[in-house]
């Protein structure tokens, strides 16, 4: 996804992270919408918002 994001333009400023969900669509695990939401956190700092 990283490569197609640079491609259409897009500047990576995180390496990309893994989320685990229960079965091929979800539900998350246990614990990964804490990990999504400090990961989105990171992401907005980074971006001085």
């Amino acid at each position: 996804m990283t490569e197609t994001l640079k491609a259409g333009g897009a500047e990576i400023v995180s390496k990309p992270m893994a989320f685990s969900v229960k079965g091929s669509e979800g539900p998350l695990r246990s614990g990964e919408l804490e990990k999504a939401a400090a990961s989105a956190g990171d992401l907005l700092k980074r971006a001085g918002r």
